[in-house]
């Protein structure tokens, strides 16, 4: 999840990661949607995490055929890769509070 959140906030970043993905953001709904479908086998998950994955799988496709050859912007300083993870931890910590909050259990333990 922290690689995740990660990537949704590299895209903006504008670091070396941005560089090197075209779609980094788009990957990032994918890899929440994969690590949610790790742990979670119900069918309700699998509609909601599976459709967002696919969805986010599908419009990298639909953006590539559109736009045709992708130019990679300026590769851009590793500070904004760095401020990005560090973000990404926050974020990820505000997230396993609010699961703990709202579902009471802590996603901690599942790793376990």
């Amino acid at each position: 999840m922290v690689v995740a959140i990660f990537l949704m906030d590299a895209g903006w970043a504008g670091g070396v990661v941005a560089a090197k993905l075209r779609h980094p953001m788009l990957w990032g709904v994918v890899v929440w949607a994969v690590a949610h479908l790790l742990v979670n086998g119900d069918l309700a998950s699998l509609v909601l995490f599976g459709g967002l994955g696919l969805w986010a799988l599908s419009e990298m496709v639909i953006i590539n055929r559109t736009n045709g050859a992708w130019s990679a912007p300026a590769k851009g300083p590793i500070a904004k890769d760095v401020k990005s993870a560090v973000f990404a931890l926050v974020i990820y910590a505000a997230v396993v509070g609010v699961h703990y909050w709202l579902l009471g259990y802590s996603v901690i333990a599942l790793l376990a």
